[in-house]
């Protein structure tokens, strides 16, 4: 992920974070927790970290442009995920992220994108967790064959404050296969 593409996506959690939380939080408090840099540096940390080198998928709402007398295609960003595989016992991807930008949202990018993360994450099971609250990623993960697994309370803390929110999780799992108990 280039350094643009970086901040694009930046934009998009950021413009999707202030959607979802906004009911819930005071001016100042959006303000004090949500900034592009803060989602942009989040960002490039999550990309360096860990034991296992994540993945990203980007899908492009392309159009053509005349400049200077040629036609140039500009390419931005619509939609990202990021892909995390983990060893828990058993070895499976986890989307770290997913976001599509709320002025491309209703146009099929968010179905474009969880294709591209089967079609290239499929060798093993798939985890996903969303907020309860998100119906649409909801209706469009049982679509695609991810199970529902578990509902969890959690808080998101941000400076000296903290929302209550459900998070709901997700499995796609090989050929269907169950967890073995």
């Amino acid at each position: 992920m280039n350094d643009k593409e970086l901040k694009e996506c930046a934009e998009i959690e950021y413009q999707c974070w202030r959607e979802n939380f906004s009911p819930m939080l005071k001016i100042s408090e959006i303000l004090y927790y949500q900034t592009v840099i803060g989602f942009k540096k989040n960002l490039e940390v999550l990309l360096k970290s860990g034991t296992y080198k994540p993945h990203s998928i980007i899908i492009y709402d392309s159009k053509f442009e005349v400049v200077n007398r040629a036609r140039v295609e500009v390419r931005t960003v619509s939609g990202f995920a990021v892909i995390q595989q983990r060893q828990n016992g058993m070895q499976e991807y986890v989307v770290e992220k997913f976001f599509v930008s709320p002025k491309h949202q209703g146009r099929g990018i968010g179905q474009k994108l969880l294709e591209a993360i089967i079609d290239n994450f499929s060798d093993k099971s798939i985890s996903v967790s969303v907020f309860e609250q998100n119906r649409i990623a909801q209706h469009l993960l049982i679509k695609n064959g991810f199970e529902k697994t578990l509902c969890v309370n959690s808080k998101i803390t941000y400076g000296k404050n903290e929302i209550n929110v459900k998070n709901v999780y997700y499995k796609w799992r090989k050929n269907n296969e169950r967890d073995i108990l």
